[in-house]
């Protein structure tokens, strides 16, 4: 995710600095956009105990939650009862 929006941010960038006609904008609109592309790194360091964070997702009882499960199978695509969330 983080790699598709620095992409996304160089794209901005470089679109960014190709329409700007003083050079006053364009480190204007640079910093602008590194501000943003930072923007995360910012809560990351508001978090007081990193530790906690950092046990919560390395715990074992969590596994199941961040787990990403994916099917090739025909009968998934079928509207079978028990696929009906309730």
């Amino acid at each position: 995710m983080q790699t598709v929006c620095i992409f996304v941010v160089e794209l901005v960038n470089v679109l960014a600095i190709m329409t700007s006609t003083q050079v006053l904008d364009v480190v204007m609109n640079f910093l602008a956009l590194v501000v943003i592309s930072e923007f995360d790194d910012f809560f990351y360091a508001a978090l007081g105990n990193k530790e906690e964070a950092k046990a919560f997702l390395t715990d074992p009882c969590y596994g199941e939650l961040l787990m990403i499960e994916r099917t090739t199978s025909r009968r998934a695509m079928q509207p079978l009862p028990e696929h009906v969330l309730t």
